[in-house]
């Protein structure tokens, strides 16, 4: 590849800058890392089809309750911040999800100071760390970016979404072990700035040999496996 990540104002998410017969050849080239994937939770089969079929006897049995389970995607604009705020108030909705590109971390004051609004308003953030295919390649650049936004937000925000649609190549990320790599500057980090990480988008059991992100809860900071 020419470039390793391009970005798309018009769709806001990156370009595919891999043709499809490259994307071919490079998870070809790692079609052993994905039999690695399926060994290490095939374990976990039989007791998920076992846990599935008790739920499912229950379904329609018992009244669940699940509190707030909306949220939104807000992103500043440029002078417009109030009125994307108000509109976002009149939804009825109190939880919001903020997205930090890795490459914007320059404009960490102007994020804080949406975020800031939203706080005012009462809404919940939860900030969603974008990554790129240099942050794969080059994971000190990663850390320094998230021992930023982790000292700067602490204490505002709820969750910090680690691994954005990482399955995704677009993304930079070409295979699970690469998202690993990620995740685990973040479980270190995380741990020093206690901070509550939640990704790569849903929290579920998955195989003890990779424990990646971990969750706050009652002070008391532990680990949490995530399915990859």
């Amino acid at each position: 590849m020419r470039e390793t990540f391009r970005w798309n104002s018009y769709a806001d998410q990156p370009h595919n800058v891999a043709t499809r017969s490259e994307r071919f050849r490079r998870h070809f080239r790692y079609l052993g890392s994905y039999f690695g994937l399926v060994a290490a939770n095939v374990n976990k089969f039989f007791p998920g089809v076992t846990l599935y079929r008790k739920y499912r006897k229950q379904m329609y049995e018992k009244p669940v309750f699940i509190g707030r389970p909306f949220a939104l995607s807000l992103s500043p604009a440029e002078g417009r911040n109030e009125e994307v705020v108000t509109f976002f108030l009149e939804t009825g909705i109190r939880q919001g999800l903020v997205r930090i590109p890795s490459w914007e971390q320059d404009q960490i004051p102007r994020y804080a100071e949406f975020i800031d609004l939203l706080l005012s308003r009462g809404v919940e953030v939860t900030l969603s760390l974008l990554q790129r295919r240099d942050d794969v390649l080059d994971l000190p650049r990663w850390g320094d970016f998230l021992e930023r936004i982790f000292g700067h937000f602490k204490g505002k925000c709820s969750f910090f979404e680690i691994g954005h649609a990482w399955n995704r190549t677009k993304w930079g990320v070409w295979n699970y072990k690469e998202y690993l790599g990620l995740a685990h500057q973040a479980f270190e980090l995380g741990r020093k700035h206690n901070v509550k990480l939640v990704g790569p988008a849903r929290d579920t059991p998955c195989n003890s040999k990779h424990p990646t992100l971990s969750c706050s809860r009652h002070d008391q900071f532990q680990k949490r496996n995530i399915s990859l």
